[in-house]
């Protein structure tokens, strides 16, 4: 348990560091990117001397939050965020955006330059089990591979293929 806090609050200070040294943060959303893909980026976003900062969100939430947060002397971290609190509420606006898998990209200057490298970047990434198309996906009318029978028709009985499972009744 401590070394999560531990490493929670490296994370935090991290985020904090970005925050006060880069006046430019490029949003993206990091669902299906896969790790060549997040170094690819590290690789074209280094000579504009930006950070790319990927975590979890509720992480990320909270660490924006208690940056917004003045210090108090009761804080185990105090003397460290005393010394670089300033009210930042243009923070807010930003925790509105971190919806979803989002990453932060932190620069100085020359932001669309780097931005028309990183559109550059994007890739279709397979399919996994589980996952939400992010676009509407239409399959179109053909043949159906699955058997009909009775049983489906029978709400105590399933039908997976021709075989019939019956489900126990449920005694009342």
């Amino acid at each position: 348990r401590e070394e999560t806090r531990k490493r929670n609050l490296a994370t935090w200070q991290r985020l904090w560091k970005c925050l006060d040294e880069y006046n430019k943060i490029l949003l993206f959303d990091c669902s299906n990117v896969s790790s060549a893909n997040i170094n690819n980026m590290r690789q074209i976003i280094r000579p504009f001397g930006a950070t790319l900062l990927i975590g979890k969100n509720t992480l990320l939430k909270a660490g924006i939050r208690r940056k917004m947060q003045k210090p108090e002397k009761s804080d185990e971290d105090y003397e460290t965020r005393s010394r670089t609190y300033r009210p930042m509420p243009e923070l807010e606006t930003l925790l509105e955006l971190c919806n979803g898998n989002v990453g932060f990209i932190f620069c100085k200057d020359r932001i669309e330059e780097m931005k028309g490298k990183l559109n550059g970047l994007k890739s279709f990434k397979e399919p996994s089990v589980g996952l939400i198309a992010p676009h509407d996906i239409v399959i179109q009318p053909g043949p159906c591979l699955l058997y009909t029978s009775d049983a489906a028709d029978d709400l105590l009985c399933v039908d997976l293929g021709g075989r019939r499972i019956i489900k126990k009744k449920k005694k009342k």
